[in-house]
C-alpha cells in the first residue's frame, strides 16, 4: 500500500487484516504479556482460520508460539514437537536471521530437559532411523521384533540399532 501525504497533513489509513491474522497478532501479544491461557485460545483460533492460507511468517508464528506456550508450562515433548513441525514447514532459508536464532535457542532450551533416542530399524528391507524426544527416565519401546527398556538422561542421545 502506498499513501502519499502532503507535508503538514495527516491522512487516516486503514490496513485490513483477516480475523485469522488478527487472532495471530493478538495471541503473540497475549503471550508476551504472560497471559498463556488467552494466547493459547487465540492461537487455536488463528490456526483454524489461517489453515491452508497462512504465509511462511504466519506458519512460523503459529508453531513457534505454540512451542513457547508448551515450554512455559513445562510440556517439553510438546514444545519440541512444535519446533520440529516448524522446521519442517518453514525451511531455514525461509526464516529471517532473527527467527533462525530464536528457534535455535528454543530448541536448545527444550532439548536440555529431554533425552533423545535414535532408533534404527528395518522397514521394507531398508534400515531407517527415527528420532524420539522423551522425558528423562526409563521407557519401553517396540524396536524390531521385541520390546526394549531404554533409559535416557536429559541432554543425552541414546542410539538403538535393530537393523540386521
Amino acid at each position: 500500500i502506498e499513501v502519499e501525504v502532503p507535508p503538514g497533513e495527516t491522512v487516516p489509513v486503514r490496513v485490513p487484516v483477516t480475523q485469522g491474522e488478527q487472532a495471530l497478532l493478538d495471541s503473540v501479544e497475549a503471550f508476551k504479556s504472560g497471559d498463556l491461557a488467552r494466547a493459547q485460545q487465540l492461537l487455536q483460533r488463528a490456526r483454524g482460520q489461517l489453515k491452508g492460507k497462512a504465509s511462511k511468517g504466519q506458519w512460523y508464528a503459529l508453531f513457534y508460539y505454540q512451542g513457547r506456550i508448551h515450554e512455559e508450562k513445562g510440556h517439553w515433548v510438546d514444545a519440541m514437537t512444535e519446533y520440529e513441525k516448524l522446521q519442517d514447514k518453514v525451511a531455514d532459508g525461509q526464516q529471517t536471521p532473527e527467527q533462525r536464532t530464536e528457534l535455535k535457542e528454543a530448541v536448545a532450551r527444550t532439548a536440555s530437559h529431554l533425552g533423545r533416542i535414535q532408533v534404527s530399524e528395518s522397514v521394507d528391507g531398508a534400515c531407517q532411523t527415527k528420532a524420539l524426544w522423551l522425558p528423562p527416565g526409563s521407557h519401553v519401546l517396540d524396536v524390531g521384533e521385541k520390546s526394549r527398556e531404554i533409559r535416557v538422561r536429559a541432554g543425552e542421545t541414546v542410539k538403538v540399532n535393530a537393523c540386521p
